[in-house]
């Protein structure tokens, strides 16, 4: 469900210290289906103006 950025100049690279990619690769595998990773409280996505 993600869109695609404004402009090619908002795609950004996030770096992250590995334990934490180790964390959220872990936290994706206990998920099932292709749904967020942080989902709201019925499953599904986030309104962004909740989270942003």
């Amino acid at each position: 469900m993600s869109k695609a950025p404004k402009s090619t100049t908002s795609a950004r690279t996030l770096l992250m210290p590995p334990w934490c990619v180790v964390l959220l690769r872990e936290r994706r595998r206990r998920l099932t289906g292709d749904g967020p990773v942080f989902p709201d409280a019925r499953g599904g996505w986030r309104a962004r103006n909740n989270v942003e």
